[in-house]
Order: C-alpha cells, then sequence, then structure tokens
C-alpha cells in the first residue's frame, strides 16, 4: 500500500527504493505476497515513467496473479489512452467470474473502482464522442 501511495503521487524514487527493499535477499520487511509486490511495483514505476510498454509486458508477465489486481490494468491501459481495453478490463473487475475466484463478496474493492475507470474511458472513447455529436446534430434538425 505504501508503494501505491508513493506511485499515486508520483515519487519514483521511493518506489523504487521499496523495489530495491522488497527485492533483497533477506527480507526487510514483512509483506503478503512479497515475491508478488515488486512486480506489481514495477508496473506503476513504468507506468509514472512513461514507458507503458514495459508496464504492458511486466504486467502479461505476472500470469495468474493478474487477477488479483485488474485495477493495474486499467491504469496502466488508461495511461496508454487504450480506452477499449480500458472497458473491457473494467468489465472483467465487475464479472461474476472473477467475484467467484477472487472473492464472494461483491464489495471487494474492483468492483467500485471499475467504475471509476469506465468513467475516463467513456469520455474518450472516439465512438462515444461522434454519437453524443450525431445526437446534438439530431436534436437540433427536430
Amino acid at each position: 500500500l505504501k508503494g501505491y501511495l508513493y506511485a499515486g503521487s508520483g515519487n519514483q524514487e521511493e518506489v523504487k527504493k521499496l523495489i530495491d527493499i522488497l527485492n533483497m535477499p533477506k527480507k526487510q520487511i514483512g509483506v503478503f505476497f512479497s515475491w508478488s509486490t515488486p512486480h506489481y511495483l514495477k508496473i506503476e514505476l513504468f507506468r509514472l515513467q512513461g514507458d507503458i510498454e514495459k508496464a504492458i509486458i511486466e504486467y502479461d508477465n505476472l500470469g495468474w496473479l493478474f487477477v488479483l489486481n485488474l485495477e493495474l490494468k486499467a491504469r496502466v491501459f488508461s495511461a496508454a489512452g487504450d480506452w477499449e481495453k480500458v472497458i473491457s478490463t473494467t468489465q472483467e473487475m465487475q464479472s461474476s467470474r472473477f467475484f467467484y475466484i477472487v472473492s464472494l463478496d461483491t464489495r471487494f474493492h474492483d468492483y467500485p473502482r471499475a467504475f471509476y475507470y469506465r468513467g475516463i474511458a467513456d469520455e474518450e472513447i472516439p465512438k462515444r464522442r461522434d454519437t453524443i455529436k450525431r445526437l446534438a446534430a439530431l436534436k437540433q434538425g427536430s
């Protein structure tokens, strides 16, 4: 969580320090899923650095762990401007299959956060903008 807070505030140096700490042979701190946390933070670091291609590659290398952090996938594709993938990711975040695998509780944090990322994507999808323009023209013509 500390790493995500640093990433959210754009503090790349602190994210790098945490990655280094988590990659030490002898762990200095106890972290749940400590073997995967550095990968999540690397993805955030690449995203902050604007290297979306590396972030996507690192995300793809997570294997089955991707299901534990679909919000991160939505953030990466949002930074890339790939709105179609943001929408499909938010649908996955809210699918019943996802909750069966991760949590039976529909209040799991990815479910409500999907609305946020979908809202960002909806504004940017060219088809949506075109539809709004055509609808406005139709209303003026009638």
